[in-house]
């Protein structure tokens, strides 16, 4: 599987975090996040690693 990687230019500075009992999920987040289609007919494809940013969702999305 190829990844392609968006390079970010103006990293934002994360806290460091030396005592693993400090680290939360939802609290500290990383500048990149991958993301991946699917579709029936070709299955997984366009992997990719961006910025952060947030996720559109359609309005007739079902999320639970």
């Amino acid at each position: 599987m190829n990844i392609k990687i968006e390079k970010i230019s103006n990293l934002e500075l994360k806290p460091l975090v030396t005592d693993n009992s400090k680290l939360g999920f939802g609290q500290v987040y990383t500048d990149y996040m991958f993301t991946m289609e699917w579709t029936e007919s070709t299955g997984w494809t366009n992997a990719k690693l961006s910025k952060y940013k947030d996720l559109p969702y359609d309005p007739a999305s079902v999320i639970i």
